[in-house]
């Protein structure tokens, strides 16, 4: 078999390192990718993560350097299942090789084959690695500190991937006390005018650090972004709506509202539930109130109730009842069947739970897939493998909004599956409940 030779850049050892051969992964795509992939290297057992130098001709913002991956390095072993970062070279891309070729376990470049512009990163690592994740929980740790700086919120934003302006988030910055500007020195163009300190971190573990510290991270998708997500604290992004696959998972994670209104609406329900982003705020600019949430809103009911849209390939195997709703997907091959809700209204802090299972023996599994947008702009996502005999619980915990949701539920076979035949994948008791 032909191999890939790579030039060692550089290697970084854990103290927990040992001499026995370690379950290895490789990537060679941006910071921001590398850290998405991380509840797949967990789930996988990775332990050796190697990253490749390479910078795309064909796309100028596909790259890692020599000196990102350095910096990625320390944040890398601060994770306690990782024992071991190399650095190597090869100049070619990775994502159509076979890991044997590279004398790895898992090549982590095959989420780009993925459809990695629709799905969130975190899922397409899952999928072109077959892993179970749980990239709502968190997946980054840093040591912990004591604090002792007077609370702050950290602003990261970059050029690319907005949505608003900067003079709209010049002005809603006014209701924080302290603001920690941090990012690179050809971004802070994008910060000018705003009243802060400009920090910039030696390393991306001080980063995290930082941004551990946090009573609040603010930002567009970028590495700081994607770390913030990683560690799960209180955290605001400016989503661009043909951004899909970085937006917040999981608890404390928001999309910023459009409005000046719904941005103070937001700030005010985090306030009430953290003393440490009152003692960053300025109250008196907050005038909203926030609504009163609603009950639990069943999926089933709104269905049964002729409030969705369904396109399924088997009409006669598309129901709607108390156990939930059965969706089955087409042969393989064909397009998904989904079943589409608009206009879910809710106020305040939802979760999202069903149960996934495809109810026969002799079915192939099922990709079955939960896609929840507001405004068009993905704000959380849940997509699995389902074997038959097994049940997935699902919970999304999702973010304060003043707009409508739009849920999405879809099906279909994995790929090289055989038929659909005995296909029955169920969404069970799918509902929306007050956090």
């Amino acid at each position: 078999m032909v191999s890939i030779n790579f030039r060692e850049v550089a290697d970084f050892r854990g103290e927990t390192a040992g001499a026995e051969p370690l379950v290895s992964g490789i990537h060679s795509g941006n910071a921001g990718d590398i850290i998405y992939s991380l509840p797949a290297v967990r789930a996988l057992g990775v332990r050796h993560l190697y990253l490749n130098v390479f910078r795309s001709a064909a796309d100028p913002l596909r790259k890692l350097t020599e000196e990102t991956a350095a910096a990625l390095a320390p944040l890398l072993l601060a994770q306690p299942y990782i024992d071991r970062v190399t650095v190597v070279s090869s100049g070619v891309s990775l994502e159509q090789i076979d890991p044997e070729c590279l004398n790895v376990n898992v090549v982590l470049d095959g989420f780009r084959l993925q459809r990695a512009s629709e799905l969130h990163l975190i899922a397409a690592h899952a999928r072109a690695t077959r892993s179970q994740v749980q990239g709502d929980r968190p997946f980054l740790t840093v040591p912990a500190t004591q604090r002792t700086e007077e609370p702050y919120v950290i602003v990261a934003l970059t050029p690319r991937y907005r949505s608003l302006t900067d003079e709209f988030l010049r002005d809603l910055m006014l209701c924080f006390k302290r603001i920690v500007l941090v990012g690179l020195p050809e971004e802070w163009r994008t910060v000018a005018g705003m009243d802060g300190e400009i920090w910039r971190a030696p390393d991306f573990l001080q980063l995290a650090e930082r941004i551990a510290g946090a009573a609040l991270f603010i930002g567009n998708p970028n590495l700081p972004y994607a770390i913030a997500e990683g560690l799960k604290g209180l955290r605001i992004v400016d989503l661009p709506s043909d951004i899909r696959n970085a937006f917040p998972l999981g608890p404390r994670g928001f999309v910023i509202p459009s409005t000046k209104a719904g941005f103070y609406e937001l700030l005010s329900i985090l306030c009430s539930e953290s003393e440490e982003l009152q003692r960053c705020c300025r109250l008196d600019r907050l005038k909203s109130t926030p609504e009163q949430p609603r009950e639990q809103i069943s999926l089933s009911q709104e269905a049964s109730e002729g409030r969705c849209a369904a396109s399924v390939a088997f009409p006669d195997l598309f129901r709607v009842g108390d156990a939930g709703i059965l969706l089955h997907p087409p042969p393989p091959g064909f397009t998904p069947s989904e079943i589409v809700f608009d206009e879910i209204d809710v106020a305040g802090e939802y979760r999202f739970s069903t149960e996934a299972y495809v109810d026969h023996p002799d079915s192939a599994p099922v990709l079955m897939s939960i896609l929840v947008r507001s405004n068009g702009v993905p704000v959380a996502q849940w997509t699995s493998e389902v074997i038959p005999g097994n049940k997935y619980s699902v919970d999304l915990d999702l973010p304060a909004l003043a707009a409508p949701l739009q849920f999405t539920l879809q099906t279909q076979m994995v790929e090289n599956s055989p038929s659909s035949n005995f296909a029955w994948a169920w969404f069970g008791s799918p509902r929306l409940a007050p956090r």
